[in-house]
């Protein structure tokens, strides 16, 4: 599947995926980042990007899930987080220059 297609299923079927192994937490959390890095210079959604450590929990996630400790239906699935959730050891600024 091509990691535009992947952006677009929804994020039920996404975790399904994930936890059936038919997609890794890692392969759907680089298709989503990709997809930022193409789209994200036009339109300016993202204020603060992880990419690092986004890997970094979809591998651990995969991990999990390998092991059978799955979360719930949508443990491995990428998420972004708006810019007024405070995020341990993320700056937020709620869009502003503070």
């Amino acid at each position: 599947m091509a990691s535009n297609d992947l952006c677009l299923l929804d994020l039920i079927e996404v975790g399904r995926r994930i936890q059936v192994g038919e997609l890794s937490s890692v392969e759907v959390t680089q298709a989503v980042l990709d997809r930022i890095g193409c789209l994200d210079g036009c339109l300016k959604s993202y204020a603060t990007l992880t990419a690092d450590l986004a890997v970094a929990q979809a591998a651990q996630a995969d991990a999990e899930i390998r092991r059978g400790a799955i979360r719930g239906p949508l443990h491995g699935v990428p998420i972004a987080v708006k810019d007024l959730c405070h995020t341990k050891g993320i700056p937020t600024a709620a869009g502003m220059m503070i």
